[in-house]
């Protein structure tokens, strides 16, 4: 569900009165010292846009007054929350547990009991079950994520033990995230296009009626190329030919031109359809220092050194996990909301002072809401998109 977001909350931690705001829609920086609310307020704004009370059990709060204007409804929604007194459980409490229960994962689930947290939502009985497409990337994500992930599927014991699994679990993140991105915004896409594109083509050898091609004439050596970049694409064994044999052929053959120009256009189109995977490649590809570049390709991600040695994700420095774990996430997050906490973390000023500009090149229809300390990350952000806690 595609939104527009205007918040009150009161008694957030940090702050001595009641904050409100108006998000824009594309760039909200919150900016503030440690301890002025800024996580708190990216964790309400998570758990209204999840439609999920109970991400908020730990978050310092009085009250919280959401309002998520949907394009998809062309409706205002009200959410409200208002927060009841937490009742403190004693360590004693904690130790008459069964020891497989005890720890922070079920204190948790009875201050979960306790509070009974739940929006109340106006008007009521359309979105109850419903989520905001957004994505939540809290402080020093991958990592705290990750493991906070694996954590709460199972008992503590399943949650990674050294940097090498936690490696291992952040590359098969990665991987997941571009795959299901992939399948989802590209492959789809293309395969449509091809269809469409092969009905043309029959169309134009079998009947007289010759249908509108959006593009011109090639000249030889370009239709040379551009049916060869197709069949390779198809992964097809037809052969070629040489290209002097193609190109004479293809001067003296009206028959062979349609076509050409219908796979041209096929081309063309198939380039607009994985234009913003290629601008991710690119900036990462600029971002990252020169001896390693990324390739997102069929779903997969293959990263290699100068020398074309294939390494692995995990063996990327802890900045260029970063940097690639959130521009594959502002991809995916099409016309959705983007909330990260400290994006800076681990990455060099440089890249802080790129950031924003990045993630808009990758995704400009993207809703970006950062909490930060850094000045480099609001370099080139305008002053009525930052806002001070």
């Amino acid at each position: 569900m595609a939104h527009i977001i205007e918040f009150a909350i009161a008694g957030l931690a940090g702050r001595k009165s009641a904050y409100s705001q108006k998000l824009n829609r594309d760039i909200n920086v919150f900016f503030g010292i440690n301890g002025s609310g800024k996580t708190s307020l990216l964790k309400i704004l998570h758990a209204v846009l999840a439609n999920n009370a109970s991400l908020l059990v730990n978050v310092p709060f009085r009250e919280a007054k959401v309002k998520i204007f949907s394009i998809d409804y062309n409706r205002d929604f009200t959410f409200t929350i208002e927060r009841k007194r937490k009742k403190d459980i004693s360590e004693a409490q904690v130790a008459l547990l069964p020891e497989e229960e005890s720890g922070r994962e079920r204190t948790r689930e009875l201050v979960t009991e306790q509070e009974k947290l739940q929006w109340t939502i106006d008007p009521p009985g359309i979105i109850e079950k419903t989520s905001c497409h957004h994505c939540y990337l809290p402080t020093s994500r991958p990592w705290s994520s990750l493991i906070e992930r694996r954590s709460f599927r199972g008992p503590s014991r399943d949650a990674p033990e050294s940097e090498e699994q936690l490696d291992r679990l952040f590359q098969r993140e990665m991987e997941r995230l571009w795959e299901s991105y992939y399948f989802i915004n590209i492959i789809d896409k293309v395969r449509k296009i091809q269809a469409e594109g092969l009905v043309k083509i029959i169309k134009g050898i079998l009947t007289e009626e010759k249908p509108k091609v959006d593009g011109r004439t090639l000249d030889s050596e370009t239709a040379f190329d551009r049916v060869k970049n197709f069949l390779a694409r198809q992964e097809s064994e037809v052969a070629l030919g040489s290209k002097e044999v193609f190109e004479k052929r293809y001067s003296s053959d009206p028959n062979m031109k349609d076509v050409v120009d219908y796979i041209n256009e096929l081309e063309v189109k198939i380039s607009q359809a994985m234009a913003p995977s290629n601008e991710l490649e690119a900036l990462i590809g600029k971002m990252f220092s020169g001896n390693k570049r990324v390739t997102f390709k069929d779903g997969s991600i293959k990263i290699t050194t100068a020398e074309e040695e294939p390494i692995g994700i995990s063996s990327l420095s802890s900045g260029e996990k970063h940097i690639i774990y959130i521009l594959t996430q502002t991809l995916d997050a099409n016309v959705g909301s983007l909330i990260i906490d400290e994006p800076e973390i681990s990455m060099h000023v440089d890249w802080q002072e790129e950031l924003i500009s990045a993630m808009q090149s990758v995704n400009p229809k993207a809703q970006l809401i950062l909490a930060t300390h850094s000045p480099g990350i609001m370099s080139e952000v305008e002053d009525n998109k930052i806002f001070h806690l």
